[in-house]
């Protein structure tokens, strides 16, 4: 529920949704659709974070570039804000 955040931190205070991109399970367009449709009408900031691969052996592997790309633009036609972590180096783990 986003709706009790915005009331604790005023009008004037955009909450922010992060959103952790894995290659392969949710960078699709449908994905990016759905999420569309959860946030559309919602006063936040959309900050899609593209998995950063690390030593933890959970299998996941980053989305490319064009996958965030599509996401991006899916979300756009909701008229959802939008953003995109840049990595900050992957030989040190870094998001």
């Amino acid at each position: 529920q986003v709706r009790p955040y915005r009331l604790a931190s005023g009008p004037k205070v955009r909450t922010m949704v992060e959103y952790c991109v894995l290659g392969g399970v949710n960078d699709s367009e449908e994905c990016a659709r759905e999420l569309g449709e959860l946030m559309k009408g919602r006063d936040v900031i959309l900050n899609l974070i593209p998995y950063n691969p690390t030593d933890v052996p959970m299998g996941h592997t980053p989305p490319t570039a064009a996958a965030v790309r599509g996401m991006v633009a899916v979300l756009k036609g909701f008229e959802v804000l939008t953003t995109v972590r840049h990595e900050m180096g992957q030989d040190i783990a870094g998001a």
